[in-house]
């Protein structure tokens, strides 16, 4: 998705191969669940039906190949959601380091301390209950990476949790 076009391309060819074959896989029961955003798509269907879904929508278009995620311990993730039989919880790829505006940089505080808010939110809306306090636990120790006090990063949860649950 390089150019400015490539998401309106996506949604293009995403909404022809969902009423040529996607429409018909679900009908017909083969695919229990369907979820998209863009190009990213999400199905919920028997393991013994994956070769057979992959194959159809590889051949829509010769141009258009689709890859399988296989997913860590069986758990799928979509987009920035990871999808447990516990719960929902917020996925990281391997490669997020955690690494936000510093305590000690010299920028204005509200923007210093602005991801810290926005990871409070963003979990506070994804997470299940009983996946939260492990996602504000990361929230913690991102903070504590990025050489916030604890007093500190904790009174911004807390303020960031009582507006969240105020609304």
């Amino acid at each position: 998705m390089g150019s400015s076009m490539g998401p309106v391309l996506a949604n293009i060819i995403m909404t022809e191969l969902e009423q040529k074959v996607i429409t018909k896989l679900i009908n017909d029961g083969t695919i229990k669940f369907y979820g998209r955003y863009v190009d990213d798509t999400l199905l919920v269907i028997k393991s013994s039906d994956l070769t057979k879904i992959h194959e159809l929508m590889n051949a829509f278009d010769k141009n258009i190949q689709f890859t399988v995620d296989n997913f860590d311990q069986e758990i799928p993730h979509f987009l920035d959601l990871e999808i447990a039989p516990d719960g929902l919880s917020i996925f990281r790829k391997d490669t997020n380091t955690g690494q936000y505006s510093n305590f000690n940089s010299y920028e204005d505080w509200k923007f210093r301390t602005a991801w810290i808010r926005s990871l409070v939110n963003r979990a506070k809306r994804i997470c299940s209950d009983c996946k939260l306090k492990q996602e504000l636990s990361k929230i913690r120790k991102f903070a504590s990476w990025n050489s916030f006090p604890c007093k500190i990063s904790n009174s911004i949860i807390k303020t960031t949790l009582d507006k969240v649950n105020c609304q």
